[in-house]
């Protein structure tokens, strides 16, 4: 819950400033509330998935795992979205595919208790990315980040009490860069979903983190 909150409040000072210095009051303004607040939910659940999930699963069988959600993306783009799963598109997808589980070679043990949870996360995430896709370049993108981070902020705060633990300078260095690097990366997904020809273009990038 500590580090959800944290992350959070960097994400929305992140937000709130940048919006301010590039576009204004636009920057806050939102046309599909319900949307943006799907959006925020799902991300919210994603990130509890993967917070809980990731201290008892290896990080190969971890990735391996949620490099599912290009499959998704792909998927879900058809009914909800309109678009056309032409066979190079999935071939893409599913070479992707076969070079993580060539990577990561997972093994046997990549089934326990808590893979359910990385794989709601990748199913999750993949369904916020078609919700993000669906808003369209018209909705504020600075206001799409900034209410679902408060979102997961609401969520989380609910917990902190029973569980907060002083943060150290350290800490608090590790949540910065956290959350600046988090609010740069999800405008940069943000962007891409907008404005690119189709969600299942931009879905097999997501393999590019194997490299970092």
């Amino acid at each position: 819950s500590q580090v959800m909150f944290f992350n959070c409040v960097i994400v929305i000072a992140c937000m709130c400033a940048y919006g301010a210095a590039t576009e204004g009051k636009k920057a806050f303004r939102v046309l599909n509330l319900k949307g943006v607040l799907l959006r925020g939910a799902l991300s919210t659940v994603v990130s509890f998935c993967n917070i809980v999930a990731l201290p008892h699963v290896t990080l190969a069988s971890f990735y391996t795992l949620i490099f599912t959600s290009p499959f998704w993306v792909a998927i879900l783009a058809v009914p909800f979205l309109g678009e056309k799963l032409d066979a190079r598109r999935m071939a893409v997808i599913l070479l992707g595919f076969a070079v993580i589980l060539f990577i990561f070679r997972p093994g046997g043990g990549i089934f326990n208790f808590y893979t359910p949870f990385v794989l709601a996360s990748a199913f999750l995430y993949a369904c916020s990315m078609i919700v993000m896709r669906r808003l369209g370049p018209k909705e504020s993108r600075v206001s799409i980040i900034a209410i679902g981070s408060c979102v997961g902020l609401a969520v989380s705060a609910f917990f902190l009490p029973g569980n907060y633990i002083t943060p150290t300078l350290y800490d608090w260095g590790l949540f910065t860069v956290m959350g600046v690097l988090g609010a740069i990366g999800v405008m940069s997904i943000a962007y891409a979903y907008h404005h690119a020809p189709s969600a299942s273009i931009v879905a097999p990038y997501h393999y590019t983190q194997i490299i970092w």
